[in-house]
């Protein structure tokens, strides 16, 4: 008997069903319905008045975590204080590392020396010749940014500010004692991340109005973030210039090295963005699911000890 075979326990794998089933613009491309400066958006449409619960979700970046190089008890720390986090999770949530581009002279420059202005020229340049050795064994062109999303179901912008205040009183400190930052990103800075996903041009700022500007001028945000177009063909979408292909892993292997999947799934040349989706489930579901799973299992058994 399947793990999932159980119908309450499917309602809570399935995904989020989106507010638009088929875009009839670009713009419902995203299914946004409302945006505030701090970065707390609104995903799905207030149809109750305020009455209805709705869903909103908020964009944290966070640093890597540094977990190969650190010795037996470390990893165990670092492995207690995650499913620290894990357990006090209580909504839905997505991890992305995205691969974003990134302009090659300016990061050289925030990373060489300026040989002139040296004490010691000699010594800085051989400093910037293994710099720029080490760059080109690399993907100098890209740049891991790695975010939590989190989503919440509440009634009025309010509540979810309330939220996710909660949240990150107790999200904060567990990534700080794993050696990682949890930053929170406000509305344009969502917009620019939004941007890179599809655009390749190393995501220059001036496409992005200032969020007070933007309402000013009554402009909509999408305009500045989305393709002009979008062409759809079997394997592949194509938008402007870009083509992109989407992946789902359904089925993984049951021994996964966790030293070295996400870094082989995320070191490529070229532009990627991997999700890790989790869908919350309530405890008292998972345990009747255990419970029955235990009960059939000995059902089994005794079958085939009977036999």
């Amino acid at each position: 008997m399947g793990f999932f075979s159980n119908e309450e326990f499917i309602r809570y794998k399935k995904c989020t069903q989106p507010v638009y089933q088929t875009p009839a613009s670009i713009q419902q491309m995203l299914d946004i319905a409302g945006v505030h400066e701090n970065g707390i958006f609104e995903i799905e449409p207030n149809n109750g008045a305020g009455k209805k619960r709705r869903k909103f979700d908020r964009v944290y970046s966070f640093s890597d975590l540094n977990y190969v190089d650190q010795d037996k008890q470390q990893k165990d720390g670092i492995l207690f204080q995650l499913r620290k986090f894990l357990n006090s999770m209580d909504t839905d949530f997505k991890i992305t590392i995205q691969c974003e581009p990134r302009d090659v002279t300016n990061f050289q420059k925030s990373l060489l020396q300026d040989e002139n202005k040296s004490e010691y020229p000699e010594l800085a340049r051989y400093n910037n010749e293994m710099i720029k050795k080490s760059l080109e064994k690399g993907q100098e062109n890209v740049r891991k940014q790695r975010y939590l999303t989190v989503s919440a179901n509440c009634r009025s912008i309010e509540e979810a500010e309330g939220w996710f205040d909660t949240f990150e009183h107790t999200a904060l400190p567990i990534f700080h004692a794993m050696g990682s930052e949890l930053v929170p990103l406000n509305a344009v800075q969502r917009f620019q991340k939004i941007r890179n996903y599809f655009f390749t041009d190393d995501g220059e700022e001036s496409f992005i109005l200032p969020f007070q500007d933007m309402v000013q001028a009554g402009r909509d945000f999408r305009n500045s973030i989305l393709p002009h177009s979008v062409r759809n063909h079997k394997s592949y979408m194509e938008f402007d210039e870009e083509c992109m292909r989407i992946l789902f892993a359904a089925v993984l292997p049951t021994r996964l090295n966790e030293e070295k999947l996400i870094f082989e799934l995320t070191d490529f040349p070229f532009y990627t963005c991997l999700t890790i989706d989790t869908a919350y489930i309530p405890r008292e579901v998972l345990r009747g699911k255990i419970s029955n799973t235990n009960f059939y299992n000995e059902n089994a058994i005794g079958q085939e000890v009977q036999a």
